[in-house]
């Protein structure tokens, strides 16, 4: 497949943007580590994919909550852009914040 037919595939594409609550996915975390700067980073499997170096970023300030950091490469722009993602509910938050906290006490 070529590029130019690949970018036309993925902009026609239609995102399901219903707001009605869909059915529960599949997710399993793997590899959890932490590094010395306190940072915890993992592999998440969301049904049959998984993620690599994904990180969960705790918040700093109160009233925030945490979020995973998908893998990000730094453009020429200097920015960093996200390679891989997949939008995570407030349940599939915790549900991945239960699994690592299990990782981290079985170590």
């Amino acid at each position: 497949m070529t590029g130019r037919k690949w970018v036309y595939i993925m902009a026609n594409f239609k995102r399901n943007t219903s707001t009605e609550a869909s059915k529960p996915r599949k997710i399993r975390v793997n590899h959890v580590r932490v590094w010395e700067d306190k940072n915890i980073s993992f592999d998440l499997t969301v049904e049959e994919v998984t993620i690599y170096g994904c990180r969960l970023v705790q918040a700093r300030k109160d009233g925030e909550s945490d979020f995973i950091g998908f893998p990000s490469r730094k453009a020429k722009d200097g920015k960093y852009y996200s390679y891989a993602y997949t939008r995570i509910s407030e349940e599939e938050l915790q549900i991945i914040c239960d699994q690592i906290a299990e990782a981290l006490n079985n170590d």
